[in-house]
């Protein structure tokens, strides 16, 4: 392990607008922040210095707000920064990551922040310091990397799982990431076709994962904390799936909800597995509209789906019932694919997104 010096920096600039529409303070919105699209209550917009094309974004909640990743390949670095409750900026750092052009994910537990960056052939996991003053580089390995390819269980064990693809071959590799800040207790299971991708969430006593093989079936299945993480339950999704990105539903009914597009490019989600819903609600499946690049959150009663038509954000909310409700977001340039993700906090969910020279987190209510 080397570790690596974050330098704490005060990023340039404080925030250029925040408003809510709710409060009517709306008249605080700088003259050149575009109106605020429906399903959007909120925002709050940073100023950060220039980030590349394709920089990639994470984020994460934290008890006192939100912790945001986006790792700039063109610069050869990663950019922390952490946010209270009223997504104000207030701390931030830096991660040498020369190379890599994908931030996999983040994990904060009480000890420190995991953090995944990866290049096509290689990924890295890092132990971050809770003030964002260091970094350790604890292991680097030939894998295939994930769309938050950490969980963990919300009661009874409280360590993360680690999933990832095993180049050319059908397999998956899970390891336990311990508490003094190393990989422990791996195990290998076999799955029917490579994995080329992969996206894994928490739930209550065990981890939900999902994965992409190459013939383009995905699969979901649950990940319990035995001796090893061990993979049980294994069903298909859709035999036509990309760009897989999963949430878990509401316990005790142990849904896994997934979004994925299409080879013809077509955003959809699914309600799979576990129990059928509570009342006034069902198992769905449906089309929330054409693009790419989904994401998926849920706030404890609906799912949220985020994607990407040409260059604009599309964002969706589908209710228990598996009924949509959509809204168009222009006005928000993004520097890539990888440059937007919704996070949840409690009942609220946010879709952040990262231009060449702000963060921008939008809190999403019901219409």
């Amino acid at each position: 392990m080397r570790s690596i010096l974050v330098l704490l920096m005060a990023l340039a600039g404080a925030c250029r607008f925040n408003f809510d529409a709710a409060s009517g303070e709306g008249a605080d919105a700088a003259p050149d922040g575009p109106p605020l699209p429906a399903l959007v209550c909120s925002a709050r917009v940073t100023s950060i210095p220039p980030v590349g094309a394709n920089s990639d974004l994470a984020v994460t909640d934290r008890d006192e707000g939100y912790l945001a990743a986006w790792l700039d390949p063109s610069r050869g670095q990663t950019s922390i920064s952490s946010f209270d409750l009223g997504r104000n900026q207030v701390g931030a750092g830096q991660v040498r990551s020369v190379g890599a052009s994908v931030l996999a994910g983040l994990e904060l537990r009480a000890e420190r922040l995991w953090m995944v960056t990866a290049t096509q052939s290689v990924q890295t996991l890092w132990s971050v310091a809770l003030d964002l003053s260091a970094a350790t580089e604890v292991l680097r390995e030939d894998t295939v990397a994930g769309a938050d390819p950490m969980g963990v269980g919300l009661t009874g064990s409280t360590l993360p799982i680690w999933s990832r693809g095993v180049p050319e071959s059908p397999q998956l590799r899970l390891s336990y990431l311990t508490s003094a800040g190393e990989v422990a207790a791996s195990a290998i299971y076999a799955t029917d076709g490579v994995v080329t991708a992969l996206s894994s969430t928490d739930y209550v006593d065990h981890v939900h994962l999902a994965w992409r093989e190459a013939s383009g079936r995905c699969v979901g299945a649950d990940v319990n904390f035995l001796t090893v993480p061990t993979v049980m339950g294994a069903t298909v999704i859709s035999n036509d799936c990309k760009e897989l990105r999963i949430v878990s539903g509401p316990p005790p009914h142990d849904p896994l909800v997934t979004a994925w597009s299409s080879a013809a490019g077509i955003v959809q989600i699914q309600y799979s597995g576990g129990t059928p819903p509570p009342a006034g609600g069902s198992e769905f499946h449906v089309t929330v509209g054409a693009g790419r690049a989904p994401r998926i959150s849920f706030d404890g009663e609906a799912y949220w789906v985020a994607w990407l038509e040409g260059d604009v954000v599309q964002v969706a909310r589908v209710d228990a019932m598996g009924r949509v409700t959509k809204s168009s977001l222009p006005g928000f340039p993004l520097v890539g694919d990888g440059a937007f993700e919704l996070v949840r906090r409690g009942i609220s969910v946010d879709l952040v997104m990262l231009s060449e020279t702000s963060l921008t987190f939008l809190r999403l209510c019901s219409p």
